[in-house]
């Protein structure tokens, strides 16, 4: 399979087939792996705002390893749709649902104990919200693995990212969705939503005050320079220290009606630089351990100049991944594409990665 841009879809190839189901924002599946995509379902996509998809590599036949199943994905999106339903209308929140998918995801992750956050998801722009935040509490999940954290742990940790951005129910939609910069009266509004979120799931039964925190605070940051409160170092609860960073590389890694997603390696990059100084250095390392920077589908290119498609990520060393050679060092497709595992190539190296292939 191989990450490409809709724009570079060639629909007259009938061997360009989905590789990944794309979720809606109510959690139903707007396509599903395995249709051939035409042009009107192309159309289709972008008509979502989906941007980038998987698709099938003739000549690649591995399959896209899940972090989580669909229907897993597809139960936790459903139930947070409801609950942003009932803070917008006013009503009271049930919590049943969110639990129930909270629990799912946590045997999900637990049952893959060296899983990595391995894809660039494809995701429909209109219902970033609740599929951010579903992103969010997986990543969120791994880290926490990776950290060393008890079951009770982990499900409280899960909890309050699946709920972090629960506030955001309450900012008018015309500034949630907008297309551009927002004002910074429009942005006071819209920091409003950890304060908001924070004393509804304050009030709400069988929902511990550190699974709330995350709300409060995933925003702070160890430099002071966060909100709501401006909180430093450790007053910030270690829930909250591990959504940020969660928080901080989906939403970059994700396509925003106002800019493209960046690449994984560039959105660690930027999450690195800031280790230390605006997020926890354990945290940081965690994250490193359980992403995959270079996640299968992705083009890249190799210290001997050739270009090849990431295959798979090996979890013990995350940037020697199996890939598939394209083209030679000239940029020439090659007329005998190979499979190479830089696990038994130390001399060669991944030099530059790219968010998807412009071959169809």
């Amino acid at each position: 399979m191989r990450l490409v841009h809709i724009d570079d879809i060639n629909t007259q190839d009938r061997n360009v087939v989905l590789a990944q189901t794309v979720i809606d924002s109510r959690g139903r599946a707007l396509l599903r792996r395995g249709v051939k995509l035409t042009e009107r379902l192309v159309d289709l996509l972008a008509a979502h705002g989906v941007y980038y998809v998987y698709v099938t590599e003739r000549e690649i036949r591995d399959d896209i390893p899940d972090l989580m199943q669909e229907e897993t994905r597809v139960q936790a999106t459903q139930a947070l749709q409801r609950i942003f339903d009932d803070g917008r209308f006013g009503n009271a929140y049930v919590l049943k649902d969110v639990r129930a998918a909270v629990g799912t995801i946590l045997e999900d992750l637990l049952s893959r104990p060296f899983a990595l956050q391995a894809l660039t998801e494809a995701r429909a722009v209109e219902g970033y919200t609740t599929a951010h935040s579903v992103s969010v509490c997986a990543l969120s999940v791994l880290i926490g693995m990776s950290l060393g954290y008890d079951r009770a742990r982990l499900y409280e940790l899960a909890a309050g990212a699946l709920l972090h951005d629960v506030g955001k129910a309450t900012i008018p939609r015309d500034i949630l969705h907008k297309e551009g910069p927002l004002t910074e009266p429009e942005l006071e509004v819209v920091r409003e939503h950890t304060t908001y979120g924070f004393e509804w799931l304050k009030a709400c039964q069988g929902i511990s005050l550190p699974t709330s925190y995350v709300a409060y605070q995933h925003h702070e940051r160890l430099d002071g320079s966060g909100y709501p409160r401006g909180l430093k170092g450790r007053d910030i609860h270690p829930y909250a220290r591990i959504t940020a960073v969660a928080d901080v590389f989906d939403a970059i890694t994700t396509d925003r009606p106002y800019r493209r997603r960046v690449p994984t390696y560039e959105a660690v990059q930027s999450i690195l630089r800031e280790s230390g100084a605006k997020f926890d250095r354990r945290v940081c390392a965690a994250l490193l351990r359980r992403v995959a920077i270079f996640p299968p589908g992705a083009q890249v290119k190799l210290s001997t100049g050739e270009r090849a498609i990431v295959l798979a990520v090996p979890s013990e060393v995350p940037t020697r991944p199996e890939v598939y050679l394209v083209t030679d060092a000239e940029g020439r497709p090659l007329t005998r594409p190979r499979r190479l595992r830089l696990l038994a190539h130390p001399e060669i190296r991944v030099v530059e990665a790219a968010l998807g292939t412009t071959r169809s």
